[in-house]
């Protein structure tokens, strides 16, 4: 499941749909922290690392908000 979520988010990058793409992060990457270093960096070298991290914390503070 999770190399699914990995080509999608690949796809998405390709597509330039950064915002879709960082809110994905938390479900394809889950805790696995080599994966969430790999994905920032790749962030970083698009220079959309702003993007990547507004929509992770929206979706973490929306996801405890609603649990």
């Amino acid at each position: 499941m999770q190399a699914i979520g990995l080509q999608y988010f690949s796809h998405l990058i390709g597509q330039k749909q950064y915002e879709q793409a960082a809110e994905l992060c938390r479900k394809i990457l889950g805790k696995n922290k080599e994966l969430w270093e790999e994905h920032i960096c790749c962030f970083a070298q698009l220079q959309q690392i702003g993007v990547c991290i507004y929509r992770v914390y929206v979706c973490a503070l929306c996801y405890r908000i609603l649990v």
